[in-house]
C-alpha cells in the first residue's frame, strides 16, 4: 500500500508539480515579490498537465515511470484533462502578459511532445531535449510569476533567468543518462551519449558552477545554502547513469526543486 502511494505521488507527476510550487515560493521569498494563489495553482496544474500530456506521444516505455504510465493510462488522461480545465479557468485571474507567456509555453510543450509537419518534435532535435524542458520550467517558475514585476529591471531578470536556467538544466541533463539506450536506438544525439564520461562530468559541473555563481550574486546573503545544495547535487549527478532505478531521477533529482523550500525557513 505504501509503495503504491509513493508510486502515485512520484510517478504520477505530483512530486514534480509540487517541486514547481516550491521553486516559485522560494523565489517569491527571496525576491520579496508576492505571488497570488491563482498563479501558484496555475504553476502546479500547468506542470501536471504538461507532464501528463507528454506521455501520449511516447511509443516506447523506456523507464519504470513510463511502464507505470502505460498501466495508468486512464489516470493520466483524466488528470491531464482536469488540469487543462483548471488552467483554462485560472486564465481569468491572469494579466495579458501572463496569458501570452502561458500560450508560448503551451506551444513549446506541444511541439516538444508531438511531431509537427516538416519540423518534427523538439525532443528529437540533437542536443535540444533537456534545453527545451529547461526553457519551459524557467518560463513557468520565473517568467510567469515574476517577469511582469521585474520587467523594469532588465539586468535583474536576465541574471535571474540565467541562474534558474543553469540550475534546472543541470537537474534535467542526468535524465539523458536514464534514457541513454533509447536515445541511441533512435539515433538521437545528446550530451550524455556523445561526450565521454569525463567530458560529460566536466560539462555538467561547469554548468553547476555557473549556477552557483549567479545564484550567489543575486542572493549573496544565502551563498552558503546554494553552496551546499550545488555540492549535494554535484554528488548525486556524479552517480547518475542508465543503471540507476527510476526513483533516483524522478524522485531524488527532481526532489531538489522541493528541497529549495528549506531556504525559506533559514
Amino acid at each position: 500500500m505504501l509503495q503504491l502511494l509513493v508510486n502515485f505521488i512520484i510517478y504520477g507527476n505530483f512530486w514534480v508539480a509540487t517541486g514547481s510550487l516550491c521553486s516559485v515560493f522560494m523565489l517569491s521569498h527571496l525576491l520579496k515579490i508576492p505571488v497570488s494563489k491563482p498563479i501558484y495553482a496555475l504553476v502546479f496544474f500547468g506542470t501536471l498537465c504538461a507532464y501528463q500530456f507528454s506521455f501520449f506521444a511516447l511509443k516506447i516505455a523506456h523507464s519504470e515511470k513510463y511502464k507505470i504510465a502505460t498501466e495508468w493510462v486512464f489516470f493520466f488522461k483524466l488528470t491531464c484533462v482536469f488540469s487543462a480545465f483548471v488552467c483554462a479557468f485560472l486564465l481569468f485571474y491572469c494579466s495579458v502578459y501572463q496569458v501570452i507567456t502561458i500560450f508560448i509555453l503551451g506551444i513549446i510543450s506541444v511541439w516538444y511532445s508531438f511531431h509537427l509537419p516538416f519540423v518534427g518534435a523538439l525532443r528529437l532535435f540533437p542536443f535540444q531535449k533537456t534545453i527545451w524542458v529547461t526553457v519551459v520550467w524557467v518560463g513557468a517558475t520565473v517568467v510567469l510569476p515574476f517577469g511582469e514585476s521585474l520587467i523594469s529591471v532588465p539586468r535583474m531578470i536576465f541574471v535571474l533567468f540565467l541562474a534558474r536556467f543553469l540550475w534546472i538544466w543541470v537537474l534535467c541533463l542526468p535524465f539523458d543518462g536514464r534514457d541513454c539506450k533509447v536515445d541511441r536506438a533512435v539515433g538521437l544525439r545528446t550530451f550524455y551519449n556523445v561526450l565521454s564520461r569525463k567530458n560529460y562530468l566536466f560539462f555538467l559541473n561547469s554548468i553547476l558552477l555557473g549556477s552557483f555563481i549567479t545564484h550567489s550574486y543575486l542572493f549573496s546573503q544565502y551563498w552558503y545554502f546554494f553552496l551546499f545544495s550545488h555540492l549535494l547535487l554535484g554528488i548525486v549527478n556524479f552517480f547518475a547513469n542508465q543503471k540507476r532505478p527510476e526513483w533516483y531521477f524522478t524522485g531524488l533529482i527532481d526532489g531538489f526543486l522541493a528541497f529549495e523550500i528549506l531556504l525559506v525557513w533559514l
